[in-house]
């Protein structure tokens, strides 16, 4: 103190520079010190925020809060020297993160309060020298975006999107000023609360972006879900009054929609209203309904055409409807023919209470399309099919001017509900008469085990056309009449007159033959050829009972030939085949057991019966088979031509007479008393053929073994001529079984009636012998052959053929002589009637003429050197 001192600065400059300090002390005194000093330049920094507006008359960095870490960026380089330092004020925070030389720093703005902030940042130049620059930043306030719809919405109705978005406290007043909306779907819209309607249905991620008057925005999305229109369908199945009717739910909600509420109006005046997924509680309307909401099943009182309508709600607001046409048949109307009272519809009173509709087009909606329906029950007035006599056929269609019936139609006629479990071999037929484009237009005859879900045609496959009687024949119909799923078979093309067409109902299966519907399904294309006219198809005298003709096979047989026995194992294997799958036969079977090309034991029990058969046929070798009597071109007498389907066919076509076979009491078991009823079906004046064979079921390997024809070996002639319901009784009593019996109790009669011209068999009936069981006699007549003495010396003699008529050849073997050997021919009491020499042979074959022996059973004896003798039975045919 006192001392006075100075520095000189006056120099000093970035850089080198040298002090000068004077001293003068109190003495007076005087000194100085010169210093070098250098001098480093300080740096002003500064820094940027991502996504911040910088105000350069305020030095203020300005940002939007909840936008996220914002990269906070120094200018110079926080990297660059250093020691730096990013400090923020009280409430706002910096994330530094890296390595030194690489550390990179952030901003948090989510959840940031608005207000106004302040960062510091101190920046260390290359010289070393350090400042701390502050600046201020405003935090504006982001909006909250929020859409304030419902989450489902319906595609038929434009959706009201509302924004519901807000503004955080702030000090720095401000408002939304912005708004975009984007659909998702291609579209933007820019007004506060949009109206958006969409054209197809789907799940939109929507967004709305809001921004505020300082240029902060947010933004968020709300997934919208539109769905589809139901597209409401419904089939029912059982329409008879004494069914529930099934209703069954085919409503397609769309790709994303879900049912949640079912109502039904069953149109007799019962409703119904529940929850998807739901049951319907006991009691509803009366018990009359049932089931789930879904799928209801409904019993109407009376019968009729019910309009049911059914509507739909989904979880998108949508609800859609749709109403059907059901058709109801009469009550009680469920149809139970029996084997004697078969269901004929003949149309002339009324319509038996079948019911036309139009069926539901394939391929095309949705929602369903129904087709024009052309049927109708009356007189057919069409320049083709014409009929004074009510018939249901396809006449009113109006859509060509030469055509009866609609373009593009698919309709069908609903037949009764029928319970065929007193059937054993169920048939249909009915007449028919086509009036259609060949192969484009036509009909088929469908059943339905389903209560009507599912259809199936009534007839053989493509690959069996000839199945049945006038039944398709394998004509294609493009058109598809029915709905086939495969063939579309079908009656088409022009006929001049009805038809009439039959064809079996064994495959519906016996389980499930207690309810069946059946209809008539007609089906066209789109256009006609222009010139002919086209009346469609009609229909008449519907028949559903039991087949009436039993079919009678006859086979000729002989145990000795190989292929006779395997015929007879081809009828055997058929008639088991149609017992283990039907549980009946379409056909009777007589097995003929006849003595040539070789002895056959079973011929020898009776030599003339057989033979007799045989020669009616003009049969000369086994085996061979008759059906019926009769030959054609589908069976020409080989056992392979005996097929189920000619067997089917034949059972199809009605007997001429309906017989009626009595097994009567005897005094005694060996005898046999029967009666054959005839009751003529219609007048037929031609001689006739009556007969009853005894029949064993099985002898050793050998069934149906022809044993007695119990009305002589050519039957019974007939002469009177019948007119329809004649009655006729046939009786033969006390005939004796001259035939060995060996099992008693598998013995049955067989009886027919034959065309004595033609030889068509018109009916068989076959009925068992019960107790008391019928016994043959003890057979004591010469066996056939018998060589007595010394047989060696007649070895190889032989009697052919056997059956004989007009002559009969004695065959001596090659190389033997043939004097000493004199034949002789008897009856069957021992009387002699012919003789002679083997004298006048022809390759050692002696001729005898019998062309005046009268029919019957004689014996050849013939007599060689030493009192050898031959024995031979023969049989003599006229």
């Amino acid at each position: 103190p006192g001392d006075k001192a100075t520095f000189d600065p006056s120099a000093v400059t970035i850089g080198l520079n040298t002090i000068k300090y004077a001293f003068t002390d109190v003495n007076g005194c005087k000194n100085q010190e010169l210093q070098n000093v250098i001098v480093n330049p300080v740096t002003t920094a500064n820094f940027s925020i991502q996504n911040a507006n910088y105000n350069t008359l305020t030095s203020t960095h300005e940002i939007c809060a909840d936008q996220g870490d914002l990269t906070l960026t120094g200018n110079p380089d926080f990297n660059l020297y250093g020691p730096n330092l990013f400090t923020p004020s009280a409430g706002l925070t910096i994330i530094q993160s890296g390595t030194p030389g690489n550390f990179t720093h952030k901003v948090v703005t989510d959840g940031l309060a608005s207000g106004t902030y302040f960062i510091t940042y101190r920046y260390t130049n290359a010289f070393g020298a350090a400042t701390d620059n502050v600046f201020a930043v405003k935090v504006f306030a982001s909006p909250i975006a929020v859409i304030s719809n419902s989450l489902n919405n319906c595609i038929s109705s434009a959706i009201n999107f509302i924004d519901g978005s807000s503004i955080p406290s702030t000090p720095f007043p401000t408002t939304i000023t912005n708004w975009r909306w984007d659909f998702k779907d291609g579209s933007i819209g820019n007004t506060q609360n949009p109206t958006y309607l969409y054209s197809s249905s789907g799940t939109y991620n929507v967004e709305l972006r809001v921004t505020t008057g300082q240029g902060c925005s947010r933004q968020t999305n709300l997934p919208i879900r539109v769905g589809d229109v139901p597209v409401v369908d419904f089939d029912w199945s059982a329409i008879c009054t004494n069914d529930l009717t099934n209703y069954l739910d085919k409503t397609n909600p769309g790709s994303i929609s879900t049912i949640i509420q079912y109502s039904w109006d069953f149109g007799d005046g019962d409703v119904l209203t529940g929850p998807a997924g739901s049951n319907v509680p006991g009691g509803t309307n009366g018990g009359r309904t049932t089931g789930t909401f879904k799928d209801p099943k409904h019993n109407f009182v009376l019968n009729g055409t019910y309009t049911t309508k059914l509507v739909v709600n989904t979880d998108d607001l949508c609800t859609n409807s749709k109403s059907q046409s059901v058709f109801i048949l009469p009550s009680g109307t469920t149809v139970q023919p029996g084997p004697g009272t078969p269901y004929l519809a003949d149309f002339n009173a009324n319509d038996f209470g079948w019911i036309s509709e139009g069926l539901k087009r394939l391929g095309v909606g949705p929602p369903a399309v129904i087709s024009p329906n052309s049927w109708k029950y009356g007189s057919a007035t069409g320049p083709t099919i014409s009929t004074p006599t009510p018939v249901w056929w396809t006449g009113t269609g109006i859509s060509d001017p030469k055509s009866t019936y609609y373009a593009l139609e698919e309709s069908a006629v609903n037949g009764p509900c029928f319970d065929l479990t007193l059937l054993t071999r169920p048939m249909i037929a009915l007449d028919y008469w086509s009036d259609a484009e060949k192969n484009l237009d036509g009909a088929v005859l469908q059943y339905s085990i389903n209560g009507g879900n599912t259809w199936i045609n009534v007839g053989p496959p493509a690959t069996s056309p000839n199945e049945g009687i006038n039944w398709y024949q394998g004509q294609v119909v493009q058109s598809n009449p029915g709905q086939q799923p495969f063939d579309r078979l079908g009656w088409t093309d022009k006929i001049a007159a009805w038809k009439n067409g039959r064809f079996n109902l064994d495959m519906i299966p016996v389980a499930q033959r207690a309810q069946v519907r059946i209809r008539v399904a007609f089906s066209s294309n789109g256009s006609n050829d222009p010139t002919p006219t086209y009346d469609g198809f009609a229909f008449d005298n519907v028949f559903v009972g039991d087949k009436q003709r039993n079919v009678l096979v006859e086979h000729f047989t002989n145990s000795s030939l190989t292929i006779s026995v395997l015929g007879d194992k081809w009828i055997n294997d058929m008639y088991q085949d149609q017992i283990t799958f039907r549980g009946t036969s379409d056909f009777n079977d007589i097995q003929y057991h006849i003595s040539y090309p070789g002895a056959d034991p079973l011929n020898a029990d009776n030599l003339i019966d057989p033979a007799v058969r045989a020669t009616t046929f003009g049969i000369s070798q086994s085996p061979a088979s008759i059906m019926d009597g009769i030959l054609n071109s589908q069976f020409k007498g080989a056992y392979t031509d005996i097929t189920r389907v000619e067997i089917d066919r034949r059972a199809l076509v009605d007997p001429l007479f309906d017989l009626q076979l009595e097994n009567l009491a005897t005094s005694s078991n060996t005898l046999i008393s029967v009666k054959l009823t005839m009751t003529a079906r219609k007048a037929i004046s031609t001689p006739l053929t009556v007969q009853v064979v005894l029949v064993e079921n099985q002898v050793g390997t050998f069934k149906n073994v022809m044993r007695k024809q119990l009305y002589g070996s050519g039957g019974e002639t007939v002469t009177l001529p019948f007119a329809k319901g004649d009655i006729l009784v046939k009786s033969q009593t006390d005939v004796v079984i001259n035939v060995p019996i060996v099992n008693p109790s598998q013995t049955k009669l067989i009886g027919y009636v034959q065309d004595k011209n033609t030889r068509e068999i018109y009916q068989s009936i076959v009925i068992p012998i019960l107790a008391p069981f019928k016994s043959g006699q003890v057979i004591t007549s010469i066996e056939d052959p018998i060589n007595t003495v010394t047989p060696s010396t007649l070895n190889g003699i032989t009697v052919h053929p056997n059956p004989a008529s007009g002559k009969v050849y004695l065959n001596i073997l090659d190389n033997q002589p043939a004097a000493g050997f004199r034949w002789k021919l008897l009856d069957q009491h021992g009387i002699l009637l012919k003789s002679g020499e083997f004298d006048n042979m022809i390759d050692n074959n002696r001729q005898v003429d019998i062309s005046d022996f009268a029919q019957g059973v004689y014996i050849v004896m013939v007599t060689g050197p030493g009192g050898s003798v031959f024995y031979q039975k023969l049989v003599i045919l006229r």
